[in-house]
């Protein structure tokens, strides 16, 4: 038990969506340059370097040799000493080094920076609520409004990451100076144009640039990206800066993270889980969020290089 939750807090605390195969493909994603499908199942649509695949496959290969053929713990699924169950998606128990497991995981956190998705508009609010599931997560307000709808279920709603601001240029670029208030605001001034969406991230970025009285001359040059992370509107090279929470920024493919803004433009996002009603589970869910929402999961969310909301 809590081996998976451990996974499925990675997954929460990134805010990845888990598509199969098919509905990965008929949405038209694609990874970014560089990566491809690990296809480590006929269900996993993580992007990898084309190395982790060939990998994954030979691991795939060499699945029954791994397996004590005297049984143990877990059955027929009992791994040889040296070897750990790989855990790539829900119910992966081919067995691996405990190194192959480790950077399955480090992948997974990874998933939503490395694929694109043309044609799919991320969900949120009822939109979010109408995929299959049993959790969701969101900022506080938003968590507000679909209980007030029936769309989450009542008392069930825990913040459990607080994530800060952070600003990417694209890949090779020299990096600009944000280390104090006053180079940052320089920074967006010398900026030919600047990204970031119309959500917590982006309304909290805006707060800050309207603190610094920059809000009407940088206005010409501001770019919404709302059809997906900022960073894949920059890494395509639709401006110069990209503003949005650090989790999401770090690694992002065709990009270079600057770091964390300074004192006041540093308006972090608070995320929130909730119970979804049409959970096929909810015992777990629940058992998952209380997890997730306690100083048990801190060393875990840290690791996706957000603050824990309850530390």
């Amino acid at each position: 038990m809590e081996h998976t939750m451990k996974g499925l807090v990675a997954i929460v605390a990134l805010g990845a969506v888990a598509l199969s195969a098919t509905a990965a493909r008929a949405a038209g994603d694609t990874c970014f340059q560089g990566f491809v499908w690990r296809e480590a199942s006929s269900v996993d649509r993580v992007c990898v370097t084309p190395q982790t695949r060939t990998e994954a496959r030979a691991d795939n290969a060499a699945a029954l040799s791994r397996v004590n053929p005297n049984g143990g713990a877990f059955g027929r699924f009992t791994c040889l000493q040296g070897f750990v169950w790989r855990e790539a998606f829900n119910g992966d128990t081919v067995c691996v080094t405990p190194e192959t497991r480790a950077e399955a995981a480090a992948d997974n956190a990874q998933a939503a920076r490395r694929v694109h998705h043309p044609r799919r508009r991320l969900g949120t609010g009822a939109q979010a609520c109408s995929e299959p599931g049993d959790l969701i997560s969101a900022n506080p307000e938003g968590i507000e409004d679909l209980l007030k709808k029936g769309k989450v279920t009542a008392g069930t709603a825990v913040p459990f990451q607080v994530a800060g601001l952070g600003l990417s240029v694209r890949a090779g670029v020299p990096k600009p100076d944000i280390s104090t208030i006053e180079a940052s605001e320089a920074t967006l001034l010398n900026a030919r144009s600047i990204g970031y969406s119309h959500g917590c991230s982006g309304t909290n970025a805006a707060k800050g640039i309207d603190e610094l009285g920059l809000t009407e001359r940088l206005k010409a040059k501001t770019v919404f990206a709302d059809n997906g992370p900022v960073v894949e509107y920059l890494a395509r090279g639709d401006f110069e800066l990209g503003i949005q929470q650090t989790n999401i920024m770090v690694g992002a493919p065709g990009t270079e993270y600057v770091g964390q803004l300074p004192g006041f433009l540093n308006k972090p996002c608070v995320s929130t889980v909730a119970l979804l009603p049409s959970s096929k589970g909810p015992e777990a869910a629940r058992e998952l969020i209380k997890f997730i929402g306690s100083p048990r999961a801190a060393p875990l969310l840290r690791k996706t290089l957000v603050e824990p909301a309850n530390p």
